[in-house]
């Protein structure tokens, strides 16, 4: 890493927390960054250091706030059509993953995932892993990739298998954050368990929340496609009983069983009320929309719009290659914006930044550009952003037009510059 202090200076500069900056510049040093200003401050203010002469836009890298990497060599899957259920893709799903692939073959699909998603832009990803952990936060090989929190998912429908993950996490190393399914799959007592185990160790706590209407009706009645499809595997014996806490939904069983706080995380959250919106408020908790998904599955869309006028900024997230067709992110702020037209491009750009490093527990060096924050943002692109003549025509392109043809990430050329470079592109 380089020693020297470097000040970048570009036509855009996108911080996030505060207003584009024209004309301006980002100043690095042993990868985290000093200042962020105008092109005339920073030169006022830095004299001495290795200036940086960049085309395009400054802007922290992306957060992808949920995946399944160990999901990727399942890419290719059929979208869900009229009259199938859910529970039909779950189940196809399971089959899927009961097919013969070798170890090596579902590492490399993972690996590759993860590397593109650093190509791509991402900085930060949230994996979820329920067959296949790896607590590291990068893969130990050569290639670059975005940092990864990690988390080991648990299922326990039964009580046979709430005895076989009680004594799991009772052998669980304390850096491994653990998490549980989803409450269709998952017992209370092991949801509350998982909470309490996340809570004394500080981890974050992900779960799976009404991505389904079919899912409402179960926690509601006991009843329904999923009932169903628990009996049908034999993973029904009343362990999943919601009757005693009598809810209306999946938040507010999660509110009773006393798991939602500022470290949850509550993913899909696609079919809830308004009453459940205030309690995710109220709360501190986060959520996180993966709109390809819900889009590929026919689950529906989330109220993103109430969330954003109740001052809940979600995360955003691609999912998994088996229930969405490319894990990009640009692609995931294109879909928000073309059917929420209430919702600002800023908020959207916010979402996949700063949203989602809030939501993993790293907002001290992601989502923003900032003093005290992490040097790995990103330096990008296209045709239209060199075309861009205003801070709203900036955003909208950089929200609605996908991809740039353009990115790299600045902590990766930062031992390149030498000084007074002007890189062409």
């Amino acid at each position: 890493m380089s020693q020297a202090m470097h000040a970048l200076f570009a036509p855009w500069v996108v911080p996030v927390e505060q207003p584009v900056i024209d004309n301006g510049a980002v100043v690095i040093r042993q990868g985290v960054i000093v200042d962020v200003g105008s092109s005339e401050y920073i030169r006022q203010r830095f004299p001495n250091a290795v200036r940086v002469e960049l085309e395009g836009v400054l802007m922290p890298g992306l957060v992808n706030g949920h995946t399944h990497l160990e999901l990727s060599h399942l890419a290719g899957g059929s979208e869900l059509h009229e009259g199938e259920l859910f529970v039909d893709w779950v189940e196809s799903l399971i089959a899927r993953r009961g097919q013969e692939n070798s170890e090596q073959e579902i590492a490399s699909a993972s690996d590759s995932a993860l590397a593109k998603q650093y190509l791509s832009g991402v900085v930060l990803l949230g994996d979820i892993a329920n067959s296949r952990y790896d607590g590291s936060e990068q893969p130990d090989d050569c290639r670059a990739y975005p940092t990864v929190v990690r988390m080991l998912e648990f299922l326990a429908p039964t009580r046979q298998a709430c005895d076989l993950v009680t004594q799991a996490i009772d052998t669980l190393q304390q850096g491994v954050v653990a998490t549980a399914h989803a409450p269709y799959s998952t017992s209370p007592h092991i949801i509350q368990a998982l909470k309490k185990r996340s809570r004394e160790l500080g981890h974050p706590f992900s779960i799976h929340v009404a991505e389904s209407g079919d899912e409402v009706e179960f926690i509601r009645k006991n009843l329904g496609p999923f009932r169903n499809f628990l009996e049908k595997r034999n993973s029904w014996d009343g362990t999943l009983d919601f009757g005693p806490l009598h809810s209306d939904g999946t938040v507010e069983y999660l509110n009773k069983l006393g798991v939602l706080d500022t470290k949850t995380l509550l993913v899909h959250c696609i079919h809830v009320s308004d009453r459940e919106l205030e309690i995710i408020a109220d709360s501190g908790a986060n959520i996180c929309l993966c709109p390809g998904s819900n889009e590929f599955l026919k689950v529906g869309r989330a109220p993103v719009e109430k969330m954003v006028n109740m001052d809940i900024l979600p995360a955003l997230g691609t999912d998994s290659l088996a229930s969405n067709t490319s894990l990009d992110m640009w692609r995931e702020m294109q879909l928000l914006a073309v059917n929420n037209s209430g919702l600002s491009c800023d908020t959207i750009l916010a979402m996949a930044t700063r949203g989602g490093a809030r939501a993993l527990q790293r907002g001290n060096d992601y989502g923003a550009l900032g003093r005290g924050k992490s040097a790995d943002f990103i330096h990008v692109n296209s045709k239209h952003l060199k075309k861009c003549r205003t801070r709203e025509e900036l955003i909208a392109g950089l929200v609605r037009k996908g991809r740039p043809g353009y990115i790299r990430h600045v902590a990766d050329e930062i031992d390149k510059w030498t000084g007074h470079v002007t890189p062409v592109r």
